[in-house]
């Protein structure tokens, strides 16, 4: 598996739309990506299509694997969402990406029971409205609904997440002529292209190992608003949790009549060193106001090193961040006796423990 790596802020979360590229062998190409943070409340998720000219994506269902938790939002908790989709009946061909935003609703509500409607009709244990706007005004929405598994998928873990879209609407390219179970249209016949969700609520495991997301994509057949169970395709993603540790060690001495803090430190995947790591260095007068030190990057064996004045009392700590993979279909072993079309391994974010120097005596 190849390792890409980037420097990260001690505490973001994000993510932004993926471009994996597909292979046509399928009215849907998908990928997924989860991403989590040991211990953290949200989970990023990120659904990206790459066949521009594919069937339009029906429903998403995303299985949160065992060891993961989950409780509801209050109602109007936001959380922060980008997407890229396609305005069909204006431009087939160009995607549009935006940032938006996903608001904690009912489950009883409008945009929840209408927006479901032949698509996931069961009860709902949370819900979201996810919307975006473009510069013009043009708006695409969608519901996020949380349900508890039943059945077979309960092998799948105990939650699964379920996106559902509009049907194009007969105005559009490619369009269909009928809502799903009485579902409306689509305005601008919107396509989805991807999405990055961050969704609060969950309890990332702080356990060490691997654990697996599977999602299950359903098309729209094409020219018309029904579902097509037939097309569906699997997409997976691996969130890997404490299999990466960074620590953080730091020496004073001193440069004239100067104090200077050597900060030294490690990373490590997997039992191994990992070299060639951009690290985040922040420090600051308390634990929980830290500023950008700059950074350093790991050498061989995972070690890296910086120097620092040291004039006051001061916190330090480090972070950085083993990036996600595409390990291709070649990495998907298919859950649901359909094709599994992509496998990710999700980004980990890690930091280190935090050190603090008194003031130098002067």
């Amino acid at each position: 598996m190849k390792i890409v790596t980037r420097l990260i802020g001690m505490t973001a979360i994000g993510g932004c739309a993926l471009a994996f590229a597909g292979s046509a062998f399928a009215a849907l190409n998908p990928t997924f990506l989860a991403t989590a943070t040991a211990g953290s409340s949200t989970v990023s998720l990120t659904a990206a299509d790459s066949g521009l000219s594919d069937d339009a994506t029906a429903r998403i269902q995303m299985y949160v694997p065992a060891g993961f938790t989950f409780t509801a939002p209050a109602m109007g908790a936001k959380a922060t969402a980008s997407s890229s989709f396609i305005e069909t009946t204006r431009d087939p061909n160009t995607a549009l990406r935006t940032n938006g935003s996903m608001i904690a609703v009912s489950t009883t509500d409008a945009a929840v029971t209408q927006g479901t409607a032949g698509c996931d009709t069961g009860s709902h244990i949370a819900a979201w409205s996810a919307t975006f706007t473009t510069s013009d005004g043009d708006t695409f929405t969608f519901p996020v609904v949380v349900d508890q598994t039943t059945g077979t998928e309960t092998q799948f873990g105990a939650y699964k997440l379920v996106a559902c879209f509009r049907p194009l609407g007969t105005g559009s390219s490619s369009s269909n002529t009928s809502g799903a179970g009485g579902l409306t249209p689509d305005t601008y016949g919107n396509k989805l292209v991807s999405a990055t969700l961050n969704v609060p609520g969950f309890g990332v495991p702080t356990k060490s190992g691997s654990y697996l997301w599977r999602s299950l994509w359903t098309p729209y057949a094409t020219g018309s608003g029904t579902l097509n169970t037939a097309g569906n395709v699997e997409a997976q993603s691996t969130t890997r949790i404490a299999s990466t540790s960074l620590t953080l060690t730091g020496k004073l001495k001193k440069v004239g009549n100067k104090t200077q803090v050597t900060l030294t430190g490690k990373l490590m995947f997997d039992g191994a060193g990992v070299a060639d790591v951009p690290v985040a260095l922040h420090h600051g007068a308390t634990k929980t106001k830290l500023v950008s030190l700059g950074s350093a990057k790991t050498v061989a064996g995972g070690t890296f090193s910086r120097a620092s004045a040291l004039t006051k009392a001061t916190y330090f700590q480090a972070g950085a961040t083993v990036q996600k993979s595409d390990l291709g279909a070649g990495g998907c072993t298919a859950s649901f006796g359909v094709t599994c079309a992509d496998a990710t391994v999700g980004a980990e974010k890690v930091l280190s423990n935090v050190l603090h120097f008194a003031a130098p005596k002067k």
